[in-house]
């Protein structure tokens, strides 16, 4: 059993064939031989840590599925992501980025620039001359 702690101070203990999944802490076990310490994850907060803990109980041997992945509505999906990333679990970014592409596939600009909260920097005749190209 591994004991992962979040950066917000929550502690998962967790079988090592399931933390493993995740290549960071795969790397952190095998070079620091730290199978009965404490891990520490920083960059991830409890909330994303018991999503992902979920995943990687559940698809330890097989891939989540579309509707798989539907159930982690309930955080944001970026802080997913880039918590995935941090823990390298490549299975996880792929689902989640494919999430993402899925979302603002046949969104126009401004519909994109709302959901991301991106601002438009460009000035209205800048705007016009790209649509234009």
């Amino acid at each position: 059993m591994l004991t992962l702690m979040t950066g917000d101070g929550q502690e998962f203990v967790v079988e090592q064939s399931v933390a493993i999944q995740s290549i960071t802490i795969n790397k952190i076990v095998e070079e620091e031989n730290c199978a009965s310490s404490v891990i520490p994850l920083p960059n991830v907060n409890s909330k994303t840590m018991a999503k992902i803990v979920e995943y990687l109980k559940k698809y330890a041997d097989e891939s989540a599925s579309k509707d798989d992945v539907d159930e982690f509505n309930d955080l944001k999906l970026g802080e997913f992501i880039m918590a995935a990333k941090y823990l390298n679990i490549p299975g996880l970014i792929d689902k989640f980025c494919q999430r993402y592409a899925d979302w603002i596939k046949n969104k126009s600009v401004e519909k994109v620039r709302e959901i991301f909260r991106v601002e438009n920097n460009f000035t209205p005749e800048e705007e016009a001359q790209l649509r234009q190209e």
